[in-house]
């Protein structure tokens, strides 16, 4: 099976550069990943009832260009179970400039693009809970289609 060459370029897919990724007149920064790094749920005593949606950033040391890893932790805990689900996406920066370069930018990188990211964290942890439910005899919790209004937080570097 030989490789296909992308539109933009006569070069195989496997070859893409970072012009390819970013290319000109793209948006300044880019989802360039998307992915669920945890998803569970367990039988849990207890009458709290609580929905959570939390979203906390990092850098990705290295990344060239410039990463930041964005995380949206959904936690829901009614009905005696508890179902969590975490989504994780890659922003890449197109200027190494605009990227986060001290705690405090870090903060409100995580506050701006966490915002801005929120919908599709929150549709990827979401639908990963909704199967977990869906499978498991006796849980009838209701997972929201809305996003909830996020909490932010911030991993900070070397913790």
């Amino acid at each position: 099976m030989s490789e296909q060459a992308t539109p933009q370029t006569d070069r195989p897919s496997a070859t893409w550069t970072e012009k390819d990724l970013m290319p000109e007149g793209a948006p300044a920064i880019a989802v360039t990943g998307i992915d669920l790094s945890r998803a569970t749920i367990v039988s849990r005593s207890g009458d709290e009832e609580r929905v959570h949606w939390h979203i906390a950033s990092l850098p990705v040391p290295g990344a060239v260009p410039p990463r930041l890893c964005m995380m949206g932790d959904l936690i829901h805990h009614a009905d005696g179970w508890f179902v969590g689900a975490t989504a994780v996406c890659y922003l890449t920066f197109r200027d190494p400039e605009d990227a986060p370069e001290s705690d405090d930018e870090l903060d409100e990188a995580t506050k701006v693009l966490g915002a801005w990211a929120s919908n599709i964290l929150y549709d990827t942890a979401a639908a990963a809970a909704r199967r977990l439910v869906a499978s498991t005899v006796g849980c009838h919790l209701d997972i929201a289609i809305q996003t909830p209004i996020p909490h932010f937080g911030v991993v900070e570097r070397g913790a």
